[in-house]
């Protein structure tokens, strides 16, 4: 896993959906009861809306996608193509969308009274018995902080692809881009080293040169009492100094005598 190859737009997106995450988890919506001695509020986190946990869908499907096109983990690298900003954004804006669907249709107060009466019932309970047994004031349902941070880790993720968008296509991919460029240079070196290694030595062996192995051929003997080779007749006529048309001509062509009796 290479860290270092996450961009701004990237740790944004990260950061939008924990707070999505966190926002989920906590209350989206409160039952406000009014007792004798206290208020209480009973919260209901944003897993019982729809909304909430599509929204935290959208989210992490986001951080799937910057993941396969960053290159993080390079066995699951896909080369989307600069594709990857506008679908952060897309999710980014389902997730908004969805979110500000949760405030515009917050429950009433008696459908969370039958969600908390369904799903909390002894918590309900107890609280109540704690705070005085029976409610005096008007209920009413309010907003809780969860789907505030909803709104804000919603509203990261698609600035984060926003942000993505300036960036170039490729941006995380010099430090791979780099390692090809530096083997490629590495091998380039070996490749120039073993080449002059080779100029070099064929340099050295090659006649006359410094350094050049010497091999001295064996000397012939001639045979003791191995007769000369006797000497052929002249070229030239020696009464009149015509040469002789070839060399094996036996008479002079001006005077005609044969040269073999001198």
């Amino acid at each position: 896993m290479d860290i270092k190859r996450a961009s701004r737009g990237d740790w944004v997106v990260v950061a939008g959906f924990l707070a999505l995450l966190i926002g989920t988890s906590l209350s989206w919506y409160a039952l406000v009861v009014r007792y004798p001695e206290v208020t209480v509020h009973f919260g209901v986190s944003g897993w019982a809306s729809t909304a909430g946990w599509l929204s935290w869908l959208a989210g992490l499907a986001a951080v799937v996608v910057i993941v396969l096109s960053s290159g993080v983990i390079r066995q699951l690298h896909v080369d989307l193509r600069g594709k990857a900003p506008f679908i952060i954004m897309g999710l980014g804006g389902v997730a908004l969308l969805l979110v500000l669907i949760g405030l515009v249709s917050k429950p009433s107060v008696d459908e969370l009274g039958m969600y908390l009466q369904t799903h909390h019932a002894d918590e309900v309970l107890a609280r109540a018995l704690a705070a005085g047994g029976y409610s005096v004031g008007t209920d009413k349902s309010a907003f809780a902080i969860g789907i505030f941070f909803s709104l804000l880790g919603a509203a990261a993720v698609a600035g984060g692809g926003f942000l993505k968008m300036g960036e170039p296509v490729g941006a995380a991919a010099p430090v791979a881009a780099s390692a090809v460029v530096s083997n490629a240079v590495q091998t380039a070196k070996i490749a120039f080293s073993a080449a002059r290694t080779a100029v070099q030595s064929q340099a050295g062996n090659a006649p006359g040169s410094p350094g050049a192995q010497t091999t001295r051929m064996p000397t012939v003997a001639t045979p003791t009492g191995a007769a000369a080779p006797a000497a052929g007749p002249s070229g030239f006529c020696e009464s009149c100094g015509t040469p002789f048309r070839s060399g094996a001509a036996r008479f002079c062509a001006a005077c005609g005598t044969d040269r073999t009796l001198n």
